[in-house]
C-alpha cells in the first residue's frame, strides 16, 4: 500500500519505519515484513526523478577535487539503485581485517557473519570491476552548512582528501603486474603516464577521480569513541535507532556497493 505522508495519520501503527528507499532500505522493508512486521518505507522523492528533489542534494566539497553532490545520490524512489551500473562483488575475508600501517580499519564483525545473508543479497547478477579502495582519513567528515536548502535544512558540507597511500598502493600493483605478466611472457602493459609518476596526482575527470560510494561517515565499531554504530547497526546510545545504510562501512575493499549493503540489513533485521 502506498500513501502520501499527510495519510500516514490515518493507516494505523507500525512496527518500523524505514528512512530511504534505496537497497538497504527496500531490503530492511522486505525482510521485515516477511517476517510479519508493518512496516512504513519513508522517501523523500517522487516515483521519477525531478530538479526540484534532486537540488535538495546540492552541498559543497572542501579539499580535493570530486563530484558535484547534488549530482553523488539519487532523491526518488528506488534511490541510487536507479543508476547503478550492475557491477556486483563479494567482500573478501582480508577486507575485515586491519591494513597494515592503517589503524582503526579492522571491522567490529567477520565475513562468515554476513556469509549467511549473502543468497538473498545476490538477487541479480553482474560484472566484476577492479577498483582501489581508499585509506580511511580521520578528518574527511561530513558537516552542516549555514546555508540552508528549500526545505529549511542545513545543507551538507563534505572534507574529502586523498592520503597519498591510494597512488602508491596504485603504483606497486601497477609494477607488479607488469612484471609478472613480463616475466611469464603473457603481454605487456600500457598505462597511462600519470599511473607511473611519482610526482603525479589521480586526474580530476571522471571515474579515475573517485566514486559516488560515500562510506565511513557512521562507521561501525565496538567502541562509541570509534563509530557511530555497533555490529548491528545500531546507533550507540539508542534503544531504537538502526543505520543499516552504505556509510557504516569503514573498509570495503573494492566490491562494488548493492550486494555488500543489501547483505547488512538481512544482518541486522535478524538480530
Amino acid at each position: 500500500m502506498r500513501l502520501p505522508i499527510s495519510d500516514l495519520k490515518t493507516a494505523g501503527q507500525f512496527d518500523y519505519c524505514i528512512i530511504g528507499s534505496g537497497p538497504a532500505g527496500i531490503t530492511c522493508a522486505l525482510e521485515l515484513a516477511e517476517a510479519g512486521n508493518r512496516v512504513a518505507l519513508l522517501e523523500g522523492g517522487l516515483d521519477e526523478y525531478t530538479d526540484e528533489s534532486q537540488d535538495l542534494f546540492k552541498g559543497e566539497v572542501i579539499g580535493d577535487e570530486y563530484f558535484e553532490l547534488r549530482d553523488a545520490h539519487l532523491r526518488f524512489f528506488g534511490g541510487t539503485s536507479n543508476h547503478w551500473a550492475g557491477f556486483c562483488k563479494i567482500l573478501d575475508s582480508i577486507d575485515f581485517e586491519t591494513k597494515a600501517g592503517i589503524p582503526n580499519t579492522e571491522w567490529p564483525i567477520r565475513k562468515s557473519d554476513i556469509d549467511p545473508y549473502l543468497n538473498k543479497a545476490l538477487y541479480c547478477g553482474g560484472r566484476i570491476s577492479a577498483g582501489l579502495e581508499q585509506a580511511p582519513l580521520a578528518d574527511n567528515r561530513i558537516e552542516l552548512s549555514d546555508e540552508l536548502d528549500a526545505l529549511g535544512m542545513p545543507r551538507t558540507v563534505l572534507y574529502w582528501k586523498r592520503t597519498g597511500i591510494e597512488m602508491r598502493s596504485l603504483q606497486t600493483v601497477a609494477r607488479s603486474l607488469a612484471d609478472y605478466l613480463a616475466k611469464n611472457n603473457l603481454g605487456r602493459v600500457h598505462y597511462r603516464p600519470w599511473v607511473l609518476d611519482d610526482q603525479a596526482d589521480f586526474p580530476d575527470d571522471n571515474e579515475e577521480m573517485a566514486q559516488h560510494h560515500h562510506m565511513g561517515g557512521t562507521r561501525m565499531s565496538d567502541n562509541p569513541d570509534l563509530g557511530v554504530v555497533d555490529k548491528n547497526c545500531k546507533v550507540f546510545g539508542q534503544e531504537n535507532l538502526y543505520l543499516p545504510g552504505h556509510a557504516s562501512l569503514q573498509a570495503v575493499g573494492t566490491a562494488i556497493r548493492p550486494c555488500r549493503l543489501s547483505s547488512c540489513p538481512c544482518g541486522c533485521q535478524s538480530t
